[in-house]
């Protein structure tokens, strides 16, 4: 079954697969990220085959807005996806994330990648490039439902880690 869910600063949420054509997704999940516990809901709905659209909202303790869109690069084992969007939160930011996934079966998958933020603080008037390493898994409970546990690694100084966990419900 391909798969979207949770891709937000959450963070990533998501393993390298789409969403089928006109399909939707809908998720939630808690997040834990530098001594703050947030909560955040995704949706997502399949364009094409191969390319899916998400919106996302949160809170962390800000609140956050983003928007993105996946390309699947590679189906299969591994598959392969790239994901780009943006986002509002505490200022503007654009989303880019390579993402790979191994389906072990039907029902378990791993997925890494690399996900990188471009953030624009306007009432500081500056710039940060946020680089994390994310490792994670699904299991697919149902058809129609699965769980996603990620840890997000920094990979640049000053970054944090993100650890977080949620539901996905296919339509």
């Amino acid at each position: 079954m391909p798969f979207w869910v949770l891709p937000a600063k959450a963070q990533i949420f998501n393993t390298a697969s789409t969403l089928e054509d006109e399909q939707f997704a809908f998720g939630l999940n808690p997040a834990y990220r530098s001594g703050n516990i947030g909560f955040y809901f995704h949706g997502g709905y399949g364009l094409t085959e191969g390319v899916d659209a998400g919106i996302h909202y949160g809170f962390l303790p800000d609140k956050y807005f983003g928007l993105d869109m996946e390309w699947q690069l590679i189906a299969g084992k591994p598959a392969l996806s790239l994901t780009t969007g943006f986002h509002v939160q505490n200022g503007v930011g654009g989303d880019l994330m390579f993402n790979a996934s191994y389906p072990f079966s039907s029902g378990f998958s791993v997925y890494t990648g690399f996900d990188f933020d471009l953030n624009y603080y306007v009432d500081a008037g500056n710039i940060s490039f946020l680089y994390w390493f994310p490792v994670g898994v699904e299991i697919l409970q149902r058809k129609y439902f699965s769980i996603i546990l990620e840890m997000e690694v920094p990979l640049n100084p000053g970054n944090y880690y993100i650890f977080g966990g949620g539901t996905a419900f296919y339509f």
